[in-house]
């Protein structure tokens, strides 16, 4: 009997080890599950993240370039009304001095005309 109960208590011990190793093993297996669902999930938070920063940085560059856009149009507009405003006056100061010269010639011409009239009276 004797020999029977320490066989026992053998066994009892080899099982409670082999349990411990199993339990220890399951508990590394679970943990380099998890870490590696956990890593993965944070990968894919990333990549959002990241998606969400590029078409936030792309929507504003177009913003900005749109604005661009209008402000250099309405520059542009700006600058042709200001040439098309400096021709039109080169314009009208070119007609005022040659109906200048030409109504000068003309009274110069007609001057003499008068002192004729006048010598002749």
């Amino acid at each position: 009997f004797v020999a029977a109960g320490i066989q026992a208590l053998w066994r009892r011990h080899c099982d409670a080890e082999r349990y411990c190793t199993r339990v220890r093993l399951a508990t590394s297996l679970q943990a380099a599950w998890r870490g590696w669902i956990c890593r993965r999930e944070l990968e894919k938070k990333h990549e959002s993240a990241v998606a969400v920063q590029l078409a936030w940085r792309t929507l504003r560059i177009q913003r900005r370039l749109r604005l661009e856009r209008i402000c250099a149009k309405k520059l542009q507009a700006l600058i042709q009304a200001t040439q098309a405003r400096q021709a039109r006056d080169r314009r009208q100061e070119a007609a005022v001095k040659l109906q200048r010269v030409v109504r000068g010639g003309q009274l110069r011409q007609r001057v003499p005309q008068r002192y004729r009239a006048a010598l002749i009276i």
